[in-house]
């Protein structure tokens, strides 16, 4: 099982999909969804090398993997100026985590 803090996470979400709204913040959009996609590199980077010795994290890594091609999608698409499918993209990432990760508990 694997926890996660959602609100947190909401919370990061909603900040960034501000951003992207407001004229001339959309590069602070960029950074911030960049240093998600590095935590969750790190992440699988993790996962991939404990596999070797702690047996199958396979499950583990594919959703860490979904994440990032998810985040990514969503890099390209405020890259290209289609904030509309950034933020849609946005809204399937916290769907993904909401129906894949078990909620962290309120004192994290």
């Amino acid at each position: 099982m694997v926890v996660i803090n959602k609100k947190r996470v909401r919370g990061e979400i909603k900040a960034i999909k501000e951003k992207l709204a407001a004229a001339g913040r959309e590069r602070e959009g960029i950074s911030e969804i960049t240093k998600l996609l590095e935590v969750k590199d790190s992440s699988l980077q993790q996962v991939d090398s404990c596999a070797a010795c702690c047996g199958s994290s396979c499950s583990i890594a594919f959703l860490l993997e979904a994440e990032i091609e998810i985040l990514r999608s969503a890099l390209e698409a405020i890259k290209a100026n289609d904030t509309s499918r950034a933020g849609l993209l946005l809204e399937a990432y916290l769907d993904f985590l909401e129906n894949n990760y078990e909620n962290a508990p309120a004192f994290f």
